[in-house]
């Protein structure tokens, strides 16, 4: 479980590049506990059109503008595309904390569920 989490936080800074407008700026903490201890915590900094993640807060940057608070078990299901953002924090399986706007940024550097297809695709059929 804990081998999915790393590998998409380092995939993040590949990911934001083409993603990522350059105005849009903040840092999220991601607190993943397994019951009420927080086991690991992820820093999400976006800035300048760049993306950055790290396991410590970088000493000159800011405090995270958005908390998000998660099971360790459930984000696994985030970050392998079988859940997503709305869904978790609307079930209150995730708490947000702060601006919500960037975790909806965020939101597009997560996978897409398996077999997802791009909706479009299926009204645009060739032939009809």
């Amino acid at each position: 479980m804990g081998n999915a989490i790393e590998e998409f936080f380092a995939s993040l800074p590949k990911r934001g590049l083409r993603a990522l407008r350059s105005e849009f700026q903040g840092t999220l903490r991601f607190d993943l506990t397994d019951a009420d201890t927080v086991e690991q915590q992820w820093y999400v900094c976006l800035s300048d059109g760049q993306i950055s993640a790290a396991r410590e807060m970088n000493p000159s940057a800011r405090s995270a503008d958005c908390i998000v608070r998660v099971r360790r078990e459930v984000f696994h299901r985030l970050v392998t595309g079988q859940s997503n953002v709305v869904a978790l924090t609307l079930a209150n399986r995730m708490t947000v904390e702060g601006e919500l706007s960037l975790l909806l940024r965020f939101q597009q550097f997560l996978p897409d569920a398996p077999g997802a297809r791009e909706p479009r695709s299926l009204t645009h059929r060739s032939g009809e």
